[in-house]
């Protein structure tokens, strides 16, 4: 243990980012990305590092708000630095506020895993050291950017779906001839109606689709019992009630998969619960990230590899990331994920 037990000291600086491309969903686009930088500091000057960094239009908390939360945070001595301790301080922070529980806990687990001399996975539970990866397919050329992600070793791909589905639905038909062994999967973030979701999803039968992760909003997905494409939630996770929407369709076991986005799940160890949540019934767990910076995207690089399944976990370099960022990430080896230790292994200035 440490001699002393000066109370860790909390500091916050801003992150901003230009994205090589417009970062997009089927809802919304992002031309820039920001969000806070959070250093745990001993007093020997050793320190942990995590990110607040909620994505405008679809996080349910801001970054104003976490920036006033954390101003006022008081930390804990350095001699009560545990997983528990942790844990009671980030079940402090109010829920509403996701990505700055996952700031805090991220930066003491980084601390915590480097004193221990193991993995931020290691710490949280996990057992393996590496994880298969998918990367975004850029919808302006899908071909070339799966030939791309082949190159580097990657061999399952995301599209971002559900603003123009007859040329979406033609691009996947091609992608598929092109490289019919490709792992594809589609993500929709919840905008198709109902009758449109029946109907595309009926088109993709047979194109050997991995899953399409939330095709309508979580409240309608019970309504999609039966359909011929497996299924994966991802915004259905946020809520309670989102969940429950989920009963129908573990019990028709045409939900596959839930995803796991610590950013707006609150954290690496909330996510831990929801896999034990859907590992209990049967369903997969795949953890993404949500175009976070360094900091933030090595941490769900830890996640993948403590939450390891049978299919690959969304965390891959993208375009938030300027190159010379991304190369910090060594979780990001190729072609997969693979856990450092200790802790996350970047180094930055406070």
């Amino acid at each position: 243990m440490l001699s002393s037990n000066a109370a860790l000291r909390l500091a916050v600086s801003e992150l901003h980012t230009t994205p090589t491309k417009i970062l997009a969903n089927a809802k919304s686009r992002w031309l820039e990305r920001r969000g806070l930088l959070v250093h745990v500091i001993r007093a020997d000057g050793s320190c942990g590092l995590g990110e607040a960094s909620p994505l405008p239009d679809y996080s349910p908390d801001t970054l104003e708000q976490c920036r006033e939360y954390l101003k006022g945070l008081q930390l804990f001595g350095e001699q009560e630095l545990g997983l528990l301790k942790i844990q009671e301080l980030v079940s402090s922070i109010p829920e509403e506020l996701p990505a700055a529980r996952f700031a805090i806990e991220c930066a003491l687990l980084d601390l915590l895993a480097q004193e221990r001399n193991e993995s931020v996975a290691v710490t949280i539970g996990g057992g393996t050291n590496s994880a298969d990866r998918c990367a975004l397919i850029d919808l302006e050329d899908p071909l070339r950017s799966v030939d791309a992600l082949l190159a580097r070793g990657v061999r399952c791909g995301k599209l971002k779906v559900g603003r123009r589905w007859a040329g979406e639905f033609d691009t996947i038909v091609a992608l598929r001839k092109h490289l019919p062994s490709f792992g594809l999967r589609l993500d929709v973030n919840g905008t198709w109606s109902v009758e449109q979701a029946l109907r595309n999803l009926q088109s993709l039968a047979g194109l050997d689709i991995e899953f399409v992760e939330q095709p309508v909003a979580p409240a309608k997905m019970s309504q999609l019992v039966g359909c011929p494409v497996p299924l994966a939630a991802d915004e259905s996770m946020r809520s309670s009630l989102g969940r429950a929407a989920l009963a129908p369709l573990i019990e028709s076991k045409d939900l596959v998969a839930i995803v796991l986005k610590p950013t707006i799940l609150g954290g690496l160890v909330a996510c831990k619960k929801y896999k034990r949540w859907a590992q209990a019934q049967g369903v997969a767990s795949i953890a993404s990230h949500c175009f976070e910076g360094v900091v933030g995207t090595a941490a769900v690089g830890e996640l993948a590899v403590a939450t390891r399944g049978s299919y690959a976990a969304g965390v891959d370099c993208h375009d938030a990331l300027a190159p010379q960022s991304a190369a910090q990430i060594i979780q990001l080896t190729e072609p997969g994920i693979r856990s450092h230790s200790p802790g996350l292994g970047i180094a930055l200035p406070q």
